[in-house]
């Protein structure tokens, strides 16, 4: 069976009142946010860029606008979206261990991504964001890759958790039930952080792991930390191209 490469969008529409770090928490501006990403998705799914899209939501919010789109496009047998009520844990964890959480929910009741067996190429996106050259970081992954993420070593050792890519070894492996990993309680150490120590510790390996994508992944969208628009923040994007492309041992 080919491979096949689907998105995993993560969503929470109604976040908990008590969520720490988090300016965007307005339901109406989120949904607004999501069904933006989602209609991005939708045209690279049209475009053969990616074979299926899932969206799996864990606050209970109704899916009905997603199917409306999905249908609308003419892709509603591409298209898995999958509700939960899955914020039953105290929101001081923090927004990784709830979003992997959700990851295993996904992964377990998705029929898109169980059709495609040890295939399956899974690219998890923080769904409020669009990433305008997913399309290209797709072409030229490394296939052979269990996992193919990108992490920073300054200013902090970290993996970038907004996206990710994994196959079915992978994540039976490292990442099925790595939220009880992430949980950040009292702790200053973030998931990014958390993350980068699991995926350099012994439970990694056998797999095999790229650290680093082979384009600069752009983001557009707001960003839930503190409202800001990452379109704004293009200087930031275009030193890391830099650096990318002149001093590639530099992971920043």
């Amino acid at each position: 069976m080919p491979a096949h490469d689907i998105v995993l969008l993560t969503a929470t529409v109604v976040p908990p009142p008590d969520v720490r770090n988090l300016a965007r928490r307005d339901p109406k501006l989120r949904l607004q946010d999501y069904l933006q990403a989602f209609d991005f998705y939708l045209a690279l799914l049209r475009a053969g860029s990616l074979q299926g899209l899932v969206l799996c939501e864990n606050s209970g919010y109704d899916l009905a606008p997603f199917v409306a789109r999905a249908r609308a496009a003419g892709l509603a047998r591409q298209v898995e979206l999958i509700g939960h009520h899955g914020l039953d844990h105290p929101a001081i964890w923090g927004r990784g261990y709830g979003e992997f959480k959700l990851v295993d929910h996904a992964m377990r009741q998705s029929a898109l991504i169980q059709a495609q067996g040890p295939a399956a190429r899974v690219w998890k996106v923080t769904g409020r964001y669009r990433v305008p050259n997913l399309a290209r970081l797709i072409a030229t992954q490394p296939t052979q890759a269990d996992l193919y993420c990108h992490c920073r070593n300054w200013p902090l050792r970290w993996t970038d958790l907004y996206l990710l890519r994994w196959n079915q070894r992978a994540y039976r492996t490292l990442i099925e039930g790595a939220y009880r990993r992430l949980q950040q309680d009292d702790t200053p150490t973030s998931a990014e952080q958390h993350f980068r120590m699991l995926i350099d510790g012994p439970q990694a390996a056998g797999l095999h792991i790229v650290r680093r994508f082979r384009q600069v992944p752009r983001i557009e969208g707001v960003r839930g930390f503190d409202n800001r628009v990452y379109q704004a923040m293009r200087s930031k994007w275009l030193a890391r191209e830099f650096t990318h492309r002149v001093a590639p041992w530099l992971w920043i």
